[in-house]
């Protein structure tokens, strides 16, 4: 009986053992997804891979003006809106992003880092001051489009996410704003 038991658990963990040798492999080989999320690596070399905790810097970002910058303002908590033009929602996340500029008021800096091409006629249509928005050009951050992107004083990222509303939570947590922000900025999303 125990001979089985012994051969059975010998069994067990060579499987176990090809398996994490399979994944180390895949990880190394290809890091893709899972590369990103370990080494800040990707598998396409135009992407950059940013998470809780890194530094938002390092990469070319090109101004409104065409000038090129490699890193956002320092010494305030900024907020990022990392967007494409040709996102559905595109229209809704300018709109809402005034919103939240509104609301914020000098609290903090705000940026908006296009995938693409800074579109000027929609900066010129919601009025957003051209100063605040930037585009990778042939990059891209490896994530979706809309993220949102909360940076401390050194603009280490200490928020990444889909929703506005996780942004005013990491803000009040921080200190940043108070409570009552949270009703205001309902109050504009109602209308």
């Amino acid at each position: 009986m125990k001979k089985n038991t012994t051969k059975k658990s010998i069994i067990v963990l060579s499987g176990m053992a090809i398996f994490l040798v399979l994944f180390m492999l895949l990880v190394i080989v290809n890091p893709g997804n899972i590369g990103a999320r370990f080494w800040g690596k990707t598998a396409d070399q135009n992407q950059i891979a940013i998470n809780i905790g890194d530094v938002f810097s390092g990469f070319d970002l090109i101004t409104y003006n065409g000038t090129t910058v490699q890193e956002l303002p320092v010494g305030k908590v900024t907020v990022v809106t990392y967007l494409s033009e040709k996102t559905y929602c595109c229209d809704d996340i300018i709109k809402d992003f005034n919103h939240f500029c509104d609301v914020c008021g000098n609290a903090t800096n705000q940026s908006v880092i296009w995938i693409e091409d800074i579109p000027k006629s929609l900066i010129e249509k919601y009025q957003i001051k051209s100063d605040v928005n930037y585009s990778l050009y042939e990059k891209r951050l490896f994530t979706q489009a809309p993220t949102f992107f909360v940076l401390d004083e050194t603009n280490k990222v200490v928020l990444k996410g889909a929703d506005r509303f996780e942004v005013i939570e990491k803000l009040i947590e921080l200190g940043i704003v108070e409570e009552s922000v949270r009703d205001e900025f309902s109050k504009l999303n109602e209308n």
